[in-house]
């Protein structure tokens, strides 16, 4: 099988879609609830999923690395809550990223 990098826009597409929120507003440092929600699944898929570094996402959604890192562990708690969320945008990754 062959295998496609997902990049970030693809991603905080995603992300974004399944929560309502667009993807200026996730790199915008907005704090609404739903944006903080969607930043921090966002991180936690891309650092932990991904091996995206602090630094690559640090400098694509202009927050510090620190705050890459505790965004991600609120994403990692958020998707253990839901578990439908997490398998969606697991889902539609794996065909993203998989060619026949």
């Amino acid at each position: 099988l062959k295998r496609k990098r997902v990049d970030v826009e693809e991603l905080l597409n995603r992300v974004g879609k399944e929560f309502g929120v667009s993807r200026e507003e996730m790199i915008g440092g907005g704090q609404r609830q739903v944006i903080t929600k969607a930043r921090s699944v966002f991180c936690y898929l891309s650092s932990r999923q991904f091996g995206w570094t602090g630094g690559q996402l640090s400098q694509a959604l202009h927050i510090t690395p620190a705050a890459i890192h505790y965004a991600a562990v609120r994403g990692e708690t958020f998707l253990r809550e839901n578990r439908g969320l997490e398998e969606r945008i697991t889902n539609y990754l794996k065909n993203l990223t998989t060619s026949p």
